[in-house]
């Protein structure tokens, strides 16, 4: 759940996009609004709507908001410099992919406000959790347990003293069937 400091600078940055949509949209008359423009209000509003129903992921939406704007896919202003490459047809346009300053600045403020909220999703959403790396874990030291569990005592030994140079896994596995032998031996008398 989003923290009071994170739902403030949220609410602001929305408010600026919002703010810039509609200096956009009203603050001039004789300007071509292109697609981009338009792209740029629906997904503010979805954002908005999102952000306002469901209470989460509005940083999330804020990223998005911000990178996709970040490169003119979906624009919060006016271009009054032609810069870029505009596509379209029937007064419709759609400006080609730029970066805009802007929204590099309001990017960068974002991040370094929300470094640790960052963060947290980054490790959510591309780094595998506790749970996960020990599956991997348990199924590589299965792996290894299979390679080694049918060689002969002596292969099992010659193994065991270059033990250090086998990754932590085998280690494992090699020393887990070292003591099942062991332990063989001893109920069996051997």
């Amino acid at each position: 759940m989003e923290n009071k400091l994170e739902k403030y600078v949220n609410i602001v940055y929305f408010t600026i996009l919002s703010a810039l949509l509609v200096n956009t949209f009203f603050g001039y008359f004789d300007a071509v609004i292109s697609l981009n423009n338009y792209l740029a209000l629906a997904f503010c509003v979805i954002a908005i709507v999102h952000s306002l129903l469901k209470g989460r992921y509005s940083t999330l939406w804020l990223m998005v908001l911000l990178t996709l704007s970040l490169f003119n896919v979906i624009n919060f202003t006016i271009e009054i410099f032609k810069s870029g490459i505009y596509f379209g047809y029937a007064g419709s346009q759609f400006a080609g992919i730029t970066l805009n300053p802007l929204m590099l600045l309001l990017l960068i403020a974002y991040l370094l406000i929300n470094k640790k909220v960052i963060g947290k999703y980054y490790n959510q959403f591309f780094k595998a959790n506790a749970k996960e790396i020990e599956e991997e874990r348990e199924k590589k030291i299965l792996f290894y347990y299979n390679q080694f569990v049918g060689d002969s005592d002596l292969s099992i030994q010659n193994v065991i003293s270059k033990i250090d140079t086998y990754p932590i896994e085998a280690q494992i596995a090699l020393k887990k069937i070292k003591e099942e032998r062991k332990n063989y031996l001893a109920e069996n008398g051997i």
